[in-house]
């Protein structure tokens, strides 16, 4: 039996990842530390996934794309809104677990 398993490119699964172990971090921190209830800390993890990717993405790797073609360089890295997506959907996870 033949198993027809989905092919997720490198950079979108580690944006899942990160932003799985972002969620994950920031929940714990609210529950540990701000005594907030499981769910808002859960939502708060979210949030925080959704603004590392945001950040990651359109600010930072943006940034260094300016600086790079201003250089006369290549742009090193794609400003991707499907990498915001996968870091959101990692915090997702989180949420659901």
């Amino acid at each position: 039996m033949k198993l027809n398993l989905p092919n997720i490119p490198h950079d979108k699964a580690v944006h899942f990842i990160y932003g799985a172990g972002i969620a994950l971090v920031t929940m714990h921190a609210f529950m540990a530390f701000a005594g907030i209830d499981q769910l808002w800390a859960k939502g708060a993890g979210l949030l925080a996934a959704v603004a590392a990717g945001a950040v990651k993405e359109y600010v930072l790797d943006r940034g260094l794309n300016k600086r790079a073609v201003a250089a006369g360089d290549p742009p090193p890295h794609t400003v991707s809104t499907g990498d915001v997506i996968a870091t959101a959907l990692g915090g997702v996870l989180i949420l659901v677990a």
